[in-house]
């Protein structure tokens, strides 16, 4: 509710200022020069006052917005995100004699030795090689947030649909943190490990 007051007294402030800009001196000129009757005025000062609502809401929101992205890219650019990734293929066949999907648990062990903190909030795992999708983002519900001198520690699974296993294990597979505000940490090592299981005969 603090929030929603604090938008409600800066639009009104905003509004404020703009009904009485050069737009309502103008109108009073054209009224006055072309002797409109009182329902025009009326009507073409509301119509007038809620054009300048509009332009009131926006520029309010955009204020804010500007400041919040300030905010956080004053506190995100100092991070630096540095460790391990390591990725684990777990392949299974439930479709057959059917090109199998290789499903993927991604470990990540890696500690913030920057100065600020930072919310990651994806991560791309990335298969130059790839003759389907190179590019593979996987979105963290919710972010995850890592201050100053913290570990970042989790796993989590993921399914690559089209490339087997052994073809993955040739390709230079990264991983590379994202965080909300669009910074990307490149510096975690990422290393493949390919599973110890075969695929079932069928």
């Amino acid at each position: 509710m603090r929030v929603i007051g604090t938008f409600i007294r800066e639009l009104i402030k905003e509004w404020w200022g703009l009904m009485s800009c050069a737009a309502f001196t103008f109108f009073g000129i054209y009224v006055a020069a072309s002797n409109k009757n009182n329902t025009w005025i009326v009507a073409g000062s509301a119509v007038l006052a809620a054009a300048m609502l509009f332009v009131a809401f926006f520029r309010t929101w955009k204020r804010q917005y500007d400041e919040r992205t300030e905010f956080e890219a004053e506190l995100n650019k100092q991070a630096d995100i540095q460790g391990t990734i390591t990725v684990i293929s777990a392949p299974f066949s439930p479709y057959g004699d059917r090109q199998p999907p290789t499903e993927i648990r991604i470990a990540f062990d890696c500690v913030n030795f920057g100065k600020r903190s930072c919310e990651i909030s994806k991560f791309d795992i990335i298969l130059p090689e790839s003759p389907f999708l190179k590019v593979h983002t996987c979105s963290l519900r919710p972010p995850k947030r890592v201050g100053s001198e913290q570990a970042l520690r989790f796993d989590m699974s993921y399914l690559i649909n089209d490339i087997p296993p052994e073809q993955m294990a040739c390709m230079s597979l990264r991983v590379v943190l994202i965080d909300s505000v669009g910074t990307r940490y490149e510096q975690p090592k990422t290393t493949f490990v390919p599973s110890v299981n075969q695929f079932p005969k069928t």
